[in-house]
């Protein structure tokens, strides 16, 4: 489907290296999903992360911390157009709030795992 977008598109380099990145991700987690379903044991120890109380704790205070770090992040931005004026563009925000999830996310759920 991202092969198909980038070929009858003309994109953007922006545009087309997100595209492309998102298609290379989809497509490794896909193998690995596959892979997984010829390992009954690999299968079985997924299927035990994913139902885990603990592990169903541990993304539900990683949900909240992360929705917290998001809106500091939100208030980080309109306190420097606010107080410093500083303007940024509208794409660089956008980049700003979604590595700000995920890297968040990955890093308070990486660190709530080893406490927990």
């Amino acid at each position: 489907m991202g092969l198909f977008i980038v070929c009858s598109n003309s994109l953007s380099d922006y545009a087309l290296g997100l595209v492309v990145g998102v298609t290379i991700g989809s497509y490794a987690l896909s193998i690995y999903y596959f892979a997984a379903l010829s390992h009954p044991k690999r299968l079985h120890r997924m299927y035990i992360a994913a139902y885990d109380e603990r592990n169903k704790q541990i993304l539900q205070v990683t949900a909240v911390a992360t929705l917290i770090l998001e809106f500091l992040l939100i208030f980080a931005l309109i306190a420097l157009y606010a107080f410093v004026s500083i303007q940024l563009p509208y794409v660089t925000v956008l980049s700003v709030l979604l590595y700000g999830l995920v890297v968040g996310f990955v890093f308070i759920r990486l660190i709530l795992s080893k406490i927990v």
